[in-house]
């Protein structure tokens, strides 16, 4: 059966590595005659008369030509459908060509430098008739992510080893972590990010020097899927399924890390919605950009609670080329099924590519607390809002919770901390 196939990295510019799938035995171009073709673009430039151009061109034709055919051929192995498979390879210093008959179809691999042949995986499209639609590996990311089933060690592992990461294959599995994802909902859900929250009998809406602090999150407890994996459990988070709503002083505040109000309440407790209360008079002295009011309430969005993986693997505090990294990239979003926009649990980063857990004891020392602080390795995520619409802090905005384990395995939220970060 005749297909096509893509290269399965994210975000890998087309300029940088392209795929040909024609009927075998393909174009009739020789693996050196597709090396001289790719050589043959170096050093052109326009800036000269016609004559020159071609006397430019013929030049580099015949060079291109000697180069290519004193490059010798070799074998080296690609991931294709899956399994390393052997392709005829013949690299120059600024590129290199794979090609192998796969079933009745040719396949060739054109990259340029930079790109590791071993982290190229290539992929199946879909549907040929429509291959912006994604690859087969594209498709089980969506299936994933749309059904919530996790994925076995064994398939992780073996997607590592597709990837080219073997050498990273212990460290890459013990960063594994699970969470939840906090998938938005077509209609009403139990759960709420952002909007006004609701309020019990006695429960006062959170301010700083009568400035309301910002609703991030409500999130009812009781209505919280198990959480489980081959990846190990979630830490222990005795939450009573009540109803809590977490509150951060976002609005006119300087986006800086500090202390979250969190609201517990059991969920059949009377509620009734509040309504957003309005700015002191005079300002605070601390009012920043007190004329965006943005942040005074955002934006609200439903949201259903279903179990993902999170990796906390970081590619880029590594000596990887770009390769590596955008392969090591397209390995997380599978192992995660895509990206995850807002999560509870699980390993974050901010947008600087930091981890928020850093911020708990700083913030607390801040604030005075210098006895038993926990370490930032004793704290966890209690969620991580990475993608919400018009959360922004300047140029962009990330807003990271974090809270010490001892507090979250006992319901405990007085020590809640936030850690903004902006594009």
């Amino acid at each position: 059966m005749r297909t096509g196939f893509h290269v399965d990295q994210r975000e890998v510019p087309g300029e940088r590595v392209s795929v040909e799938t024609t009927v075998s035995p393909g174009s009739g171009w020789t693996l050196r005659e597709r090396l001289a073709h790719l050589l043959e673009d170096d050093g052109w430039t326009e800036d000269r008369s016609q004559a020159a151009q071609q006397i430019q061109w013929l030049h580099a034709e015949r060079t291109a030509r000697q180069q290519a055919a004193n490059t010798p051929i070799e074998t080296r192995e690609l991931v294709i459908d899956g399994e390393r498979r052997p392709f005829a390879f013949v690299a120059a210093p600024d590129g290199w060509i794979a090609v192998r008959e796969h079933g009745d179809v040719q396949v060739v691999v054109t990259a340029r430098e930079g790109t590791q042949p071993q982290h190229v995986a290539l992929s199946p499209i879909a549907d040929l008739e429509h291959p912006e639609r994604g690859t087969l590996a594209d498709l089980e990311v969506i299936r994933r992510n749309a059904s919530s089933e996790l994925p076995t060690r064994a398939e992780v592992s073996a997607w590592i080893d597709e990837a080219g990461f073997s050498a990273h294959r212990d460290e890459i599995l013990a960063s594994i972590a699970p969470a939840y994802r906090l998938r938005p909902a077509d209609g009403e859900a139990p759960h709420r990010i952002g909007g006004l929250p609701d309020l019990a009998p006695g429960e006062a809406w959170p301010h700083c020097d009568g400035v309301p602090h910002t609703l991030v999150l409500q999130l009812d407890c009781s209505k919280l899927p198990p959480l489980t994996s081959e990846f190990g459990d979630a830490p222990p988070w005795n939450h009573r399924g009540e109803l809590l709503r977490v509150f951060a002083g976002l609005d006119m505040a300087m986006p800086e890390p500090d202390r979250a109000v969190v609201l517990a309440r059991s969920p059949a407790a009377p509620l009734t919605r509040a309504d957003l209360p309005p700015r002191p008079e005079p300002l605070p002295d601390w009012a920043w950009e007190a004329e965006d009011e943005s942040l005074r309430m955002l934006a609200p969005r439903f949201v259903h609670v279903v179990p993902c993986l999170t990796v906390g693997f970081d590619p880029y505090g590594r000596r990887f080329s770009h390769s590596e990294i955008q392969a090591c990239e397209w390995l997380l979003h599978r192992i995660s099924a895509g990206p995850i926009a807002a999560q509870l649990l699980g390993a974050a980063t901010t947008m600087q590519g930091e981890d928020p857990r850093h911020t708990g004891p700083f913030v607390l020392e801040e604030h005075g607390e210098t006895e038993n602080v926990p370490d930032s390795a004793d704290w966890t995520v209690l969620a991580n809002l990475a993608d919400h619409p018009e959360m922004s802090f300047g140029d962009g905005g990330a807003l990271a919770l974090v809270i010490p384990l001892a507090d979250l395995a006992e319901g405990r939220y007085h020590r809640v901390v936030t850690d903004p970060s902006m594009g």
